[in-house]
Parts: C-alpha cells; structure tokens; sequence
C-alpha cells in the first residue's frame, strides 16, 4: 500500500509580540469590546440582528440575552 502523501497547507507560524503602545492595557480593551455573533447560525431574534440561518451552517442553541 503506498504512503499516504503529507500535505503543507502553507500555516505559517506566528510571533508573540510585545502589546502595542497607545491601546491601553488589555484589561482596558477588554472593556470596550462587544461580541454579537453571527446571524447565519441562528433561528432566532440576537443582539446580531434578525435570524438569518442557512441550512448549511450549524445551528446554535438559544440562549438568553444575559448568558
């Protein structure tokens, strides 16, 4: 039986990096963010807007608004 070929998918690796100067702390834009998810995933009413699901995307449970 042959081998089975190994396949480079051109990841390259990242750096860590020293956190930019003028952003203020993490902590900082951790306070300012939002998450809303993504509307193609749900069936129902989201802080993303109007349920927009497609057959083909995984359906997410709902939840309420505070969790």
């Amino acid at each position: 039986m042959p081998r089975r070929p190994t396949y480079q998918h051109g990841i390259k690796r990242g750096q860590i990096c020293d956190w930019p100067d003028g952003v203020g702390t993490p902590e900082e834009v951790a306070q300012r963010v939002t998450y809303t998810g993504n509307v193609i995933h749900k069936k129902y009413p989201s802080p993303a807007g109007p349920p927009a699901y497609r057959a083909d995307e995984a359906k997410c449970d709902a939840f309420a608004r505070e969790d």
